[in-house]
């Protein structure tokens, strides 16, 4: 049996709500993290055990300065990702937890190509990166050229 660890010394912040960073990769970024927390817990684990390490984790994010509604959205999304990974697993599509040899030739054939076609979106288009800017200020105006 295993649970979640956090040193006492971590940082009890996580990304700040006021980041320069998109709503969509900070809800990512702190889903994943929700997800983390999850599979660092054993399966056989009270599910009192797990709510008190989200609890924790909501508390981290509430000192970030994200508000409950957001809050709700992240710890929702990264228990619906649980979820489906069990799911897999039930079905014998991927283990839960995969050992580095699991798919090893597939996806070294996907790495191979994605080294080949990263830059390209659907066919002969490449893509350009901008910076974040308020409101994708830059990526309007950008757009409106092209």
């Amino acid at each position: 049996m295993h649970e979640h660890y956090m040193k006492k010394v971590s940082s009890k912040a996580v990304t700040h709500a006021e980041s320069a960073l998109p709503w969509s990769t900070k809800r990512t970024v702190l889903t994943q993290e929700g997800l983390r927390i999850l599979l660092n817990c054993s399966r056989e684990l009270p599910w009192a055990t797990k709510a008190k390490h989200l609890s924790h984790l909501s508390a981290r994010m509430q000192y970030s300065g994200y508000d409950k509604k957001f809050r709700w959205e992240v710890l929702s999304s990264a228990l619906r990702a649980y979820s489906t990974l069990q799911e897999k697993e039930a079905n014998g599509e991927r283990p839960m937890y995969r050992a580095r040899s699991w798919n090893e030739e597939s996806q070294r054939v996907e790495k191979k190509n994605k080294k080949k076609t990263w830059y390209k979106a659907g066919g002969k288009k490449s893509f350009i990166m901008l910076p974040y800017t308020k409101n994708s200020e830059l990526k309007k105006e950008y757009t409106k050229m092209h």
